[in-house]
């Protein structure tokens, strides 16, 4: 497996540790729907909470934030 796919792993692993540690309960991981994926699914006080984790080693090609552009918006509201 490549390098990058285990940082991915590694930081979907620490986004579920932190979303359990706040109270939150893991429904769901890496949901598919035809092409759309969610890397976690959490519910907590009536609030479900769709997350997309994006790991990096640094911010030198971009913020996390550019990387979730409005194609995958789209194909998340079209859920």
């Amino acid at each position: 497996m490549a390098d990058h796919n285990d940082l991915g792993r590694k930081g979907e692993y620490i986004a579920k540790l932190h979303l359990e540690a706040e109270g939150y309960e893991i429904m769901d991981e890496n949901w598919c729907h035809g092409r759309a994926e969610i890397d976690l699914i959490a519910y907590k006080d009536k609030v479900i909470i769709f997350a997309e984790v994006k790991t990096r080693t640094g911010n030198a090609f971009g913020e996390p934030e550019d990387f979730v552009d409005a194609r995958k918006q789209v194909e998340w509201l079209i859920l």
